[in-house]
């Protein structure tokens, strides 16, 4: 099975490198071919590979003012929860707190945007109030984002400030 996997692949990529005017010997590597279709993209300027990933990454960590709830009810009386997350680009660490406006990156945000929790039916509830009851598990949105307004520039230097008197205050204790 793994080799006809690995066939069938191996002849979408010749196939590709025939369209892109590639010359290759017939008894050529996956991974070789990969890499001279790669290289022969980036020559014609099918992919600027360095400018994509840049965009990419600078769109990636753009701040967005969001107020995170959480919707598990198991969780409901949490104020925030500790999150690790990342890749092999960027890794954070940080408390999210539950209801209060806070900005995050946007790889954070769609991170949490994907969550999922299982609920599982309340039957009682349900045969007490006449419902059809169904013993189905649900899988729902773990947390709801609000997308709150950017803040404008006086807002960001009053924060400045702020900060500044809070890491003050903790220098002088």
């Amino acid at each position: 099975m793994r080799k006809l996997i690995m066939e069938v692949s191996l002849n979408e990529l010749k196939k590709q490198a025939d369209d892109l005017g590639i010359t290759y010997s017939p008894n050529i590597g996956e991974a070789t071919l990969l890499e001279k279709i790669q290289k022969a993209k980036i020559a014609k300027g099918i992919i600027d590979a360095r400018a994509k990933a840049k965009d990419e990454k600078k769109e990636l960590t753009k701040l967005l003012h969001v107020q995170i709830t959480n919707l598990n009810d198991k969780e409901s009386d949490v104020p925030a929860k500790f999150f690790e997350i990342g890749n092999r680009e960027m890794h954070l660490r940080k408390a999210i707190q539950f209801d209060t406006p806070i900005f995050l990156e946007k790889w954070v945000v769609d991170y949490l945007k994907n969550q999922k929790f299982v609920k599982m039916p309340d039957t009682a509830n349900a045969a007490r109030r006449g419902k059809p009851v169904s013993n189905e598990p649900r899988l729902l949105p773990a947390y709801s984002i609000e997308y709150l307004p950017d803040i404008t520039p006086e807002e960001l230097e009053e924060m400045k400030k702020d900060k500044q008197m809070r890491d003050a205050t903790i220098k002088e204790k």
